[in-house]
């Protein structure tokens, strides 16, 4: 295991998987086919309630979605808002990356609409 895998690992007991292992696994190999920048975005979560958790979902989702799928995207950030301090759920999440594709750059030679 490399050593972000051994963080999320600590970080995240059995009791918070929602997944089964097979799935968590998989949640691991898509941190691991991240660039480092985007696995410490990832990993920069804020703890505690007001500080800051609405904005880091869209912002990071923002920047995910040029590696990852809207599905993965989804789960790096549900795994990686667990610990957050206040509940963040699976709605709060969907929103944001959905309003964070709104904002990436449209593809050559196709418009946003």
């Amino acid at each position: 295991m490399t050593d972000l895998n051994n963080r999320v690992m600590a970080s995240y007991s059995p009791v918070h998987r929602r997944a089964d292992d097979a799935e968590w696994d998989k949640l691991l190999a898509l941190l691991e086919k991240l660039p480092k920048w985007a696995r410490i975005k990832a990993n920069s979560c804020p703890r505690r309630p007001r500080k800051g958790i609405h904005p880091w979902l869209f912002f990071t989702a923002r920047r995910l979605h040029r590696y990852l799928s809207e599905d993965e995207v989804c789960a790096v950030l549900w795994a990686k808002s667990r610990h957050a301090g206040r509940h963040v759920g699976d709605k709060e999440i969907r929103s944001q990356v959905k309003s964070a594709q709104h904002w990436l750059p449209p593809e050559r030679g196709h418009s946003r609409d």
